[in-house]
């Protein structure tokens, strides 16, 4: 099987969504004319998701309305992120258009409810979820839950993460499951990319984009004055919660 071509420009600067290497969706719309999309998987606690989140919403909040679960939006709140909360999606079509046609749409939204039809599609922007690590009870749930949003016709894109390792026969099969339903992954390195396609994973949707959090503009304090060739060393928020035995 052929390597997926690298993909060195940011993976945000799209058009039409699921569209890459387009000019940067940076257009105002009014809440109204928004269409949504809804972010999975960043833990904001750690500074390289938040750094993603904020990313994302630079780039595509004026044109996007951004939602999550509960939690992660009063999270992203919480650091000046704006991504609303949604308790669930209207599931059927029927259920949708009838909703849609009966009951005005900010009175939806305060329920946490968003029409089908303003959905435009799920940025997955894990970091890092679907590894060796996880276990196989979160695979299973991650494979599940994007099932169903194949059944609904949602677009699943994977924005650059890691993936692996996977040596577990039960987890690869649910990542695989995951993957192949995606519209579009973008692996953040080449061992990452070697790991999906040893799961039999098609290479048709799949690309390599490195880390985009360098898209976010850094604030310096003040009174920073920095040493002549010093070096910083920022540690991992899996440095305190998952330390190593040594």
């Amino acid at each position: 099987t052929r390597a997926p071509r690298p993909n060195l420009a940011s993976p945000l600067a799209v058009g039409p969504i699921g569209a890459t290497g387009g000019a940067r969706v940076n257009e105002p719309r009014s809440t109204a004319e928004r269409p949504v999309l809804e972010i999975q998987g960043p833990y904001v606690g750690n500074a390289g998701d938040a750094l993603m989140l904020q990313g994302i919403a630079d780039r595509l909040g004026d044109a996007y309305t951004l939602v999550a679960k509960p939690g992660l939006a009063a999270d992203a709140q919480r650091i000046g992120i704006d991504v609303q909360p949604i308790q669930r999606f209207v599931r059927s079509e029927m259920a949708d258009q009838f909703l849609h046609a009966l009951v005005p749409e900010a009175a939806m939204r305060k329920r946490g409810w968003i029409p089908r039809s303003r959905l435009a599609g799920i940025l997955d922007c894990s970091g890092y979820a679907y590894g060796e690590p996880w276990g196989r009870g979160r695979m299973r749930k991650m494979a599940r839950r994007t099932s169903r949003r194949l059944r609904r016709r949602e677009k699943l894109i994977f924005l650059p993460q890691m993936f692996g390792t996977l040596e577990d026969e039960q987890q690869r099969e649910h990542v695989r499951r995951t993957i192949e339903s995606a519209d579009l992954v973008f692996a953040r390195d080449w061992v990452s990319t070697e790991t999906l396609l040893a799961l039999g994973v098609s290479d048709a949707n799949l690309r390599r984009s490195p880390d985009f959090t360098n898209l976010v503009s850094g604030e310096l304090p003040p009174e920073h004055r920095p040493a002549p060739g010093g070096v910083a060393i920022v540690p991992n928020h899996r440095m305190l919660d998952r330390p190593s035995a040594a």
